[in-house]
């Protein structure tokens, strides 16, 4: 699938910081055909909105995770937690 070029249009304006490794990188992909071009886009897009929807579920989720490890403390509290090597935790289950 080739994703839409909004996203191209939008980091055009941070082209002047683009490191030397991503110029080389995209001084060969201009060097493939179109269609390869198009393959190599769709893939860097792809990869940078899944990112993107990475750092916006981790986001969302902090405090679930804070809530978590506060658990996880008061079990430690109250000796609700056994210390166990990996081995011991995969022969208990």
């Amino acid at each position: 699938m080739i994703y839409p070029f909004i996203p191209v249009i939008r980091c055009a304006k941070r082209m002047n910081s683009m490191t030397e490794l991503l110029k080389t990188a995209v001084a060969e992909v201009s060097k493939r055909t179109v269609t390869q071009q198009n393959v190599i886009a769709s893939l860097i897009l792809a990869e940078l909105a899944d990112d993107e929807k990475w750092d916006t579920v981790f986001a969302a989720s902090q405090d679930k995770l804070a809530k978590l490890a506060n658990k996880v403390r008061d079990d430690i509290k109250m000796g609700r937690v056994k210390k166990m090597g990996f081995d011991e935790l995969l022969a208990s289950s």
